[in-house]
């Protein structure tokens, strides 16, 4: 590099060390935001060199220090800057962790941030809300819809069957009696006007063991009869 240990090595005094991450050869300017001040890597920010402002709209002054690796070349925040003088300079490998997060201070490799609960490290941005889990269902209603609901529909099941089974004994048994009458108006024989004489008044024409509707039929034949005698 033209010179000697003390300008062409890194805080640990090993010279010409190249390195991939910082794209160059390490020296102890520590890119200019930090010093060796005697450690064996750079302390980036040293004496408050480099502190940036990630305060939010309406807090009070909320200092940190951005940079990070081995020669302090790379820049994160928590937050966005508002400021855009506090902004790193063009080329500068850098991320924010979008208000919901910290910075990953990892020597070599990517940038990336450590979420606060509840976010998602997308893109290495915390920029992504992890939905709550769905809250866990009471034991009685788990029961309820598992066990009750499926008795309560075969109970309604059961009912409807035996509605439907009474439905269709009462038709039945309607029709029935449809064709007994039918068979009785027309088949059987029923007393003439002379057989009971035409002096007895309906209501007392002995009806004692016939079936209702054959006591109809047969009062409705008096009546009949009795007008034909009439004529």
């Amino acid at each position: 590099c033209g010179g000697n240990n003390g300008t062409c090595s890194g805080c640990d005094g090993v010279p010409n060390q190249m390195d991939e991450d910082y794209g160059g050869m390490l020296d102890k300017t520590c890119s200019g935001h930090g010093a060796c001040a005697g450690a064996q890597r750079c302390k980036c920010c040293h004496d408050s060199v480099g502190l940036v402002n990630t305060a939010k709209e309406g807090e009070d002054e909320r200092l940190e220090c951005p940079w990070f690796g081995v020669m302090c070349h790379k820049f994160c925040t928590s937050a966005p800057l508002k400021d855009a003088a506090q902004a790193p300079p063009a080329g500068t490998k850098s991320i924010h962790c979008s208000g919901h997060g910290a910075c990953f201070a990892n020597t070599t490799g990517p940038l990336t941030c450590q979420c606060d609960p509840g976010y998602g490290n997308r893109e290495g941005l915390c920029d992504y809300k992890i939905p709550p889990p769905p809250a866990e269902m009471a034991y009685e209603i788990y029961m309820f819809l598992v066990v009750g609901v499926p008795l309560i529909f075969a109970a309604l099941c059961a009912c409807m069957g035996v509605w439907l089974l009474v439905v269709k004994k009462r038709r039945d048994v309607r029709t029935g009696e449809g064709v007994v009458e039918k068979v009785v108006l027309e088949k059987l024989p029923l007393p003439v006007l002379e057989e009971v004489g035409d002096d007895i008044p309906s209501d007392q024409v002995d009806t004692r063991g016939l079936r209702p509707h054959e006591e109809v039929a047969l009062l409705k034949k008096i009546e009949d009869d009795k007008k034909n005698w009439a004529k």
